[in-house]
């Protein structure tokens, strides 16, 4: 009896130890053709880990195209089914994914964990039909065919969660994707490709990276979206039949087309938009001064803008771009803004025992009745022309600055208007980003509808600065020429208008004594505008052209508390 059992566990132990070696085999040969087939996908696999009992996980999953494009899977664990057919897609039951992560330059799509229930797979031929489902419910159905040089998909979302994602660009925080529902296809045949979407989002966050210099990279409020195009490219023709967007305050609807190759490129594009001030705030995460304190459904009026372009892209001089922009205000952003309508108190930004009193009788304050109206003409003609006709923002006026700009190849020219001006003295830092220019026009378009266009004007005179330190209209025609406002000649008045988009720079005339070459050349331009409208008779063009400026000596008196003091 004895030798049966010895018997008995020498063959059980060998079975065992085949058993062993047989797994070591197939786990090795498992491992090899996984490796084999990731090869021919361009995957490396770090690791294969294969066990009859237990998921098959490949580690260290990495795609890299070479070109600034890569993908990694830090763990792929995939549970298998031993009932089934032939085809080994139909034993998947269960796919866990763990570090997921897209780069593509300075994007970056990161995904640390999802779980998914494979309710289908099959394939074969060039086709593939997967059906997985969420721990949470949400489901993904994608189908993919090739045929020879025909390529086509679709994808299918039912609440797919994909809230624990994050893309960021440059290491700051764009998007949190939240949960999406809809369908997407594309379809390919050489150069041929069409594509379709009809999708929605629930409780996705946005943030503007700083990177971008666009905001503070800090997410907003969840928002809903929705997201809808019909477009397509033929050769080197793209034509986007429709493209609806709605997200967090802002609805965008577009059409368009580009045609033609290299330097004969065409553009058609018609563009509308639509923002609620108050939820696109909320949405981006950027903030009003506090001065203005924005809370959560406060309603700050609705702007409209639509554009329509045509045109050659390589010539911009010669593209025809037509803008337009409305505002539509609330009475309580004229509430809000109701201080700017009475007296008050400025101390302008980075300056220290400075305070301008802006109030009918202050010593250093000049009422709007009181300039000047050549003056007046003269800062409208070089400033902000369409004053008296735009919302605070004249659109009419960018055209002309970008296409100046993309020619230069520099951003020379700007096309703030007065009212932007104004908002950015009276509330905002001298930020030069993206995010301070959307504040910028925000503010502009409130102040604009709730201030009436004369006591801007009276403010901004007010208000901005002509040099270091020296703040005001008043001030200023003391400290450059010793002078009263209505003492002013013509050729004085123009240079304090030049003076104004770079004071601190141009104050350097006034240091040394005389005006530079391009001082005196911009001086010239704005004389010969001002002729060209009848501002200025031939004589006084002429007087004006001719006259010496006469800066006050620097040791003058009359500099002392120019511009105001505590």
């Amino acid at each position: 009896m004895r030798r049966i059992f010895l018997a008995g566990a020498l063959v059980l132990g060998a079975a065992g130890l085949g058993a062993w070696v047989s797994a070591r085999s197939i786990q090795r040969r498992v491992a090899q053709e996984v490796e084999l087939r990731g090869a021919a996908l361009g995957v490396t696999i770090r690791e294969v880990r294969f066990s009859w009992v237990r998921p098959l996980r490949l580690l260290g999953l990495t795609m890299d195209r070479g070109d600034g494009q890569r993908l990694t899977i830090e763990g792929l664990a995939v549970s298998w089914r031993l009932r089934g057919g032939h085809d080994a897609r139909s034993h998947v039951r269960h796919v866990t994914l763990q570090g997921v992560r897209i780069d593509r330059g300075p994007l970056v799509v990161e995904w640390p964990e999802a779980e998914l229930d494979v309710l289908s797979w099959q394939g074969g031929a060039g086709e593939e039909r997967i059906h997985v489902r969420q721990p949470s419910g949400g489901e993904l159905r994608l189908h993919g065919r090739v045929a020879g040089a025909a390529r086509e998909a679709a994808l299918l979302l039912t609440r797919f969660d994909v809230s624990s994602a994050r893309v960021r660009w440059a290491s700051e925080p764009v998007l949190a994707p939240g949960v999406w529902t809809g369908r997407l296809s594309f379809a390919q045949t050489g150069d041929r490709l069409a594509t379709d979407a009809a999708l929605s989002a629930e409780a996705l966050r946005l943030a503007l990276p700083r990177g971008l210099a666009l905001g503070n990279g800090e997410y907003g409020a969840p928002t809903a979206v929705a997201l809808a195009w019909t477009a397509s490219r033929d050769g080197g023709a793209i034509d986007v039949r429709d493209v609806a967007a709605r997200v967090g305050g802002l609805e965008l609807t577009a059409r368009g087309r580009l045609n033609g190759p290299g330097d004969d490129r065409t553009v058609e594009l018609e563009l509308a938009a639509r923002s609620d001030l108050g939820a696109a705030l909320q949405t981006t995460a950027l903030r009003l001064p506090a001065a203005l304190p924005v809370a959560a459904g406060d309603a700050l009026g609705t702007a409209s803008f639509d554009v329509a372009v045509q045109g050659p892209l390589a010539r911009p001089a010669d593209l025809r771009i037509v803008p337009h922009l409305r505002y539509a205000s609330t009475p309580q952003v004229s509430e809000k803004l109701s201080f700017l309508r009475r007296p008050f108190h400025f101390h302008p930004p980075d300056t220290e025992g400075i305070t301008l009193d802006v109030r009918d009788g202050a010593a250093d304050f000049i009422p709007l009745s009181e300039v000047p109206p050549l003056f007046l003409r003269t800062l409208l003609i070089s400033e902000d022309a369409g004053f008296y006709g735009h919302p605070g923002v004249d659109v009419a006026e960018i055209p002309h600055a970008w296409a100046t700009n993309v020619e230069r190849g520099t951003s020379a020219r700007g096309a703030s208007t007065i009212t932007q001006q104004l908002v950015k003295n009276l509330f905002l830092s001298s930020d030069k980003s993206y995010g301070r220019k959307l504040e910028e026009v925000a503010l502009a378009l409130l102040v604009d509808a709730a201030v009436p266009k004369a006591r801007i004007l009276e403010i901004y005179l007010n208000v901005i600065e002509w040099g270091p330190n020296l703040y005001g209209l008043v001030p200023a025609a003391r400290h450059y020429f010793g002078k009263t406002v209505g003492e002013l000649t013509p050729r004085e008045m123009v240079f304090l208008v030049c003076v104004v988009p770079s004071p601190v720079r141009y104050h350097q005339a006034y240091v040394a004594g005389r005006v530079g070459p391009g001082m005196d050349q911009l001086m010239a331009n704005l004389l010969a505008k001002l002729r060209s409208v009848d501002a200025l008779s031939d004589d006084a063009y002429f007087d004006a052209l001719t006259e010496e400026l006469r800066f006050r000596p620097q040791s003058d008196p009359l500099d002392a508390g120019a511009a105001g003091t505590d």
